[in-house]
């Protein structure tokens, strides 16, 4: 019979190299060959040593499938979506015109950058030739989501089927992916030993035995039939149920024995057992023979082990029982060697970029000082493509041992807050971090005291705390300046985030300019580092503080170069482009340009859930609806709206912005005293709450009050503009023309100058035509607002305790009852009634409450 070795070139990548002495199968190969033909998905499950991995390679070796083969052989490295996908990428860009291998690379580099792994599915998709993907060890993925690309992809790709082996179920076998792919299974009934086949591998090795009994001991399984009948054929024995263990041992020795390497070679086997798998560079660091090849080649013939062919290089791995046997040989090493042997597979991995791996051995011989390092030197890679190893890695282990090392807590909250499912949980450890942060400080060097600095303020801003997490941002940006020139180097790949996570607390605290310049020097320092998507992301959130700050035609300047920048595939599609999709939005509401706006909103509003800058979607969101369509939705929507989104803790300024937007829904709703309510309980002077207010005031017809309200300075263009608009409005009614006049010429320069309009001004109509007269004296081609405000009204204006026991009312029929809701006195109660009947200019309750309904003064 002749062997997978000998069988027709195929064109297959990352093909296993099947030993000489493994028999050709071809009643299997003719099994999954006609599958594919009818099917879009064949799962292969069965037990470890069942012969799994040499039948899917004897099958594909053969050519009895015609296109191309994907063979992806799943270890820590490629058992995430991330890095699973870009392996199938790379592999793809061998394979097609030459003419795309720029663009698929591009998806490749898109998926390292953090990009939405479906997006960039999405673009790859097209560029698939005919192709089956084959996926040994299945079992060791811990992601649904990758297995539900992989069945999102077979969905849309006609021309691409999958195989797939794996020891355990999966929801591959639920009924729901039957009904969408073309299923088939092969069970491990199918993959025993026949008897003819038990005589021919007997016949290759050498051996004498009666295949007949040497069958029936085994059951056909392929590992132990050559494990069992190798120990028994060269000892003589007669009993063929020893145990697996004992089978494999002696197996193992027995294969040593007969190669020309002898005992010897077990010790090598031990030294390199500790990776999953290793390259030849790598073997020779661990064992000190400076040739291993020929070792290596000896061991897969002897069925110890097998080679896998990958993009650009090799990596062996012995056979799963075997590496369990050679772990349990480690164990009774020198504690010293053992560590130094650990530490060299270790700083072979971070060398590769298997940054989780190096995490995981780091923590195998306890040096959690080490784990901490690679946490903070890699955290990127770890949270972009390997955040579910490193939850699973670090939540394995008790609290009480990871308290002095706070950057591993915090690695373990940012990767469970890199999921909707996981934020609570984050919370949990964010504040843990925290804590012993505090604690252990004095512990850290410099660097990682400034890194921890960082990720502190990150967490406190997560949690809704953004006046500490300022605190801290600021700190380790001193801390970073500050630093001599050899420790700025060591974190210079950690400097870009270091000053965007100090930005996005001072944008989030209303200090643009602050952040705009922490801004421009993250992207100095992503550029000097040469990290594209870094720039990008970077960019987007300097666009959204310039835009936020009314700095807009500084803002367009950004925005221009991203809207023709060569994005990565899949970034605009998520979170990444977040802050740039709201620049975009608000630089399109100052144009008036109210559908481009909301075809941008259109691309993040999911992110409302997840982003923390939601507060800033639902208000964005909220008054395009206004703008666009006209339809007031009410403050009982807008309620709604904002309980979906709200997933996360809400910091001071973001609730500022939720109750001015509640506040303005309230005005346009035509219920002043509603709005004047939610704002009264902000003592601390804010900008945004003052103009609001101030605009309260003039609704209520007094100018005076916004006067008042409006004497403050120190604010940005967007905000100044806002207040010169109320102010010139508020003169025009004390019939003061000449100041109304000036203070809108004042704001027209300002718009000029930094590129704004009259939009978002929130003054009623009546006022803006008025005010636009004044502004187009001077700069014609500013354009005249749409107001969303209604006109002045006659409204009663009511105190905020008036409206409760008004409502109160409304729902209680006699003084008796309200004082008894409220638990005030009765007296009270009478008091407060004479006052709402003379401001309603009602002579009974009966009739204010009219009056109340028709002014809109009840609640919904």
């Amino acid at each position: 019979m002749m062997s997978a070795a000998e069988a027709p070139a195929s064109p297959v990548f990352g093909l296993p190299r099947v030993p000489r002495t493994v028999v050709s199968r071809p009643r299997i190969t003719k099994l999954i060959a006609d599958l594919l033909k009818d099917h879009d998905l064949i799962v292969v499950r069965a037990p470890s040593g069942a012969g799994k991995t040499v039948a899917l390679a004897d099958w594909a070796a053969s050519g009895a499938t015609t296109g191309y083969i994907s063979w992806v052989s799943l270890d820590e490295r490629y058992a995430d979506r991330v890095s699973f996908w870009r392996e199938m990428i790379l592999g793809t860009a061998l394979r097609v015109d030459e003419s795309h291998h720029e663009l698929i690379s591009e998806c490749a580099e898109a998926l390292l950058a953090g990009a939405d792994t479906r997006a960039v599915l999405r673009r790859f998709v097209p560029f698939i030739p005919q192709t089956t993907i084959v996926v040994d060890r299945l079992d060791l993925v811990q992601d649904d989501e990758l297995i539900e690309d992989m069945v999102w992809v077979l969905q849309r790709c006609h021309h691409l089927k999958a195989v797939v082996a794996t020891r355990t179920r999966s929801i591959l076998e639920t009924p729901s992916i039957a009904l969408a792919l073309d299923t088939a299974f092969i069970g491990a009934v199918p993959l025993q030993l026949s008897v003819e086949e038990t005589r021919e591998v007997l016949a290759v090795r050498g051996f004498t035995m009666d295949p007949v009994e040497v069958h029936a001991a085994t059951a056909g399984h392929p590992l132990l039939t050559r494990a069992v009948e190798t120990v028994h054929a060269r000892s003589g024995q007669s009993n063929l149920t020893a145990s697996v263990e004992t089978a494999v041992s002696d197996f193992l020795n027995l294969s040593l024995d007969k190669s020309s390497l002898g005992q010897a070679t077990k010790e090598f086997m031990v030294r390199t057992s500790i990776p999953e798998s290793f390259t030849p560079d790598l073997a020779v660091k661990l064992s000190g023979s400076e040739s291993v090849t020929n070792v290596l080649n000896d061991l897969e013939d002897q069925g110890l082990g097998m080679w896998f062919q990958y993009a650009d290089h090799q990596r062996f791995e012995y056979t799963a029982a075997v590496r369990v046997l050679l772990l349990k040989s480690l164990k009774a090493m020198d504690p010293r060697d053992i560590d130094r042997l650990t530490r060299i597979v270790i700083e072979h991995d971070l060398a590769v970029g298997n940054a989780a791996n190096a995490l995981r051995q780091a923590i195998a011989i306890s040096d959690l000082d080490l784990a901490s390092k690679i946490a903070c030197d890699h955290h990127i890679a770890l949270l972009l493509s390997q955040a579910k190893t490193v939850r699973d890695i670090l939540g394995a282990l008790p609290i009480s041992r990871l308290r002095k090392h706070p950057a591993l807590i915090m690695a373990l909250a940012l990767c469970h807050n890199a999921t909707s499912t996981g934020r609570v949980k984050a919370l949990e450890y964010f504040g843990l971090a925290v804590v012993f942060a505090g604690m252990y400080k004095h512990s850290m060097d410099a660097g990682q005291r400034i890194w921890m600095l960082t990720l502190e303020s990150a967490a406190l801003r997560f949690a809704g705390k953004l006046e500490p997490a300022l605190k801290y941002a600021k700190r380790a940006v001193e801390g970073f300046e500050q630093s001599p020139w050899e420790l700025k180097e060591r974190l210079s790949a950690l400097e870009p985030t270091l000053y965007d996570q100090a930005a996005i607390a001072h944008i989030h605290d209303q200090q643009f300019d602050a952040a705009a310049d922490l801004l421009c020097k993250s992207l100095d320092a992503s550029r000097r580092a040469a990290t594209g998507p870094s720039t990008f992301l970077t960019t987007g959130l300097l666009a959204f503080a310039l835009a936020s700050a009314g700095r807009c035609k500084e803002a367009r300047m950004h925005l221009a170069w991203l809207n023709e920048a060569r994005w990565p595939p899949g970034m605009l599609d998520g979170y990444w482009a977040t802050t740039y999709r709201l620049a975009q939005v608000r630089e399109a509401m100052d144009r008036q340009s109210y559908t481009e706006a909301s075809e941008y909103m259109d691309l993040i509003t999911s992110e409302m859930q997840v982003s923390e800058f939601w507060p800033q979607i639902v208000g964005f969101r909220t008054l395009l609806d206004l703008h666009r369509t006209g339809v007031i939705t009410g403050p009982a929507s807008l309620e709604a709206r904002i309980r979906r989104a709200h997933k996360a803790p809400l910091n001071d300024s973001g609730q500022i912005d939720l109750d001015r937007l509640r506040a303005t829904m309230y005005l346009i709703a035509r219920q002043p005293q509603k709005a004047d309510a939610v704002l009264s309980k902000y003592s601390r002077p804010d900008p945004r709450v003052l103009l609001m207010q101030a605009r309260i005031a003039l609704y209520l017809g007094d100018p005076a009050k916004t006067m008042k309200l409006t004497g403050i300075d120190d604010l940005g263009p967007r905000l100044e503009v806002h207040r010169l608009l109320l102010r010139a409005a508020a003169l025009g009614r004390l019939n003061d023309a000449e100041a109304a006049r000036d203070n809108s010429h004042a704001a027209a320069a300002l718009m000029v100058e930094y590129g704004l309009t009259m939009t978002g001004a929130l003054l009623p109509q009546e006022d803006l035509d008025v005010l636009a007269r004044y502004v187009q004296a001077d700069e014609p081609e500013i354009p005249a607002p749409f107001g969303v405000l209604p006109d002045r009204a006659e409204t009663a204006s009511l105190t905020p305790r008036e409206l409760v026991v008004l409502n109160a009312f409304s729902l209680h029929g006699s003084a008796n009852e309200v004082a008894g809701a409220l638990n005030v006195s009765v007296n009270t109660v009478k008091s407060q009634r004479r006052s709402i009947l003379k401001k309603l200019e009602a002579s009974s309750l009966e009739e204010a409450l009219v009056i109340a309904r028709r002014q809109r003064l009840l609640e919904d």
